[in-house]
């Protein structure tokens, strides 16, 4: 359950969670990407994934464009305990070209102390790293790395964190490419606006501390669900 607070990181969860995170020896993520205004589907998929595991993931990354849909769940997850039981104990957010980088969000510690202040101001990273399972994933939409010329400039800023994954939004274009010597670029696609003919889409990231690599698969958003999705993993963006 997430404390529903943003810690100095930047990252919303609290301290025990995220170091909690980067000492698991298996963790999934969620990569979340373009949701624009579509706060449903972001509940959907986080709806889906405790529905097919019987439980909330470890974390959720958002690669910008929607952060309004994040407040949103986070919102509901205060006055919602069953919405709060799936809601990631740990969640990555980044500004995307339509995102500003300070967010009001309706103070979740107002549902018990009606004294608290009606809203708290969350601040919205261009980037970001978050640690699990020893791995590390560094962050971005992406708009300031000049995608649509190919990924070069975003794996560098990957490697100059020790990334071993890179994860982006911004194109629209769910993709994934490993980059030697170890980072695997990934793009979970738009959850709401897909492009290139692509449903809409979202990622899942397996971490294990015994595997120096990452898992990458992809879920295609149904009415009734959700279903694995194959991106052509030529694409570069």
């Amino acid at each position: 359950m997430n404390s529903l607070s943003q810690h100095q990181s930047m990252l919303l969860g609290s301290e025990e969670a995220i170091n909690a995170l980067a000492q698991k020896d298996h963790a999934t993520i969620l990569a979340v990407s373009d949701s624009h205004g579509a706060y449903a589907n972001l509940f959907f998929i986080l709806q889906e994934y405790a529905k097919q595991n019987g439980h909330e993931c470890d974390a959720l990354i958002f690669c910008g464009d929607g952060i309004s849909d994040i407040t949103a769940a986070v919102a509901q997850a205060a006055a919602d305990s069953d919405f709060a039981q799936i809601l990631p104990p740990v969640i990555g957010i980044v500004e995307g070209n339509n995102d500003a980088d300070l967010y009001p969000m309706k103070n979740p510690l107002r549902v018990k102390n009606p004294r608290e202040p009606y809203f708290v101001q969350i601040r919205v990273p261009l980037s970001q790293t978050i640690c699990a399972c020893g791995h590390k994933i560094f962050f971005t939409h992406g708009h300031k790395f000049a995608l649509y010329s190919g990924i070069g400039a975003l794996v560098k800023a990957a490697a100059e964190e020790v990334a071993d994954v890179a994860l982006y939004g911004h194109t629209h274009v769910a993709a994934v490419q490993y980059i030697s010597p170890g980072i695997f670029a990934v793009n979970p696609g738009s959850c709401s606006r897909p492009r290139a003919g692509q449903p809409q889409t979202y990622a899942l990231i397996e971490l294990s501390r015994q595997n120096p690599y990452a898992s990458i698969s992809f879920r295609e958003l149904r009415p009734t669900g959700s279903v694995p999705f194959n991106p052509e993993s030529s694409s570069l963006y």
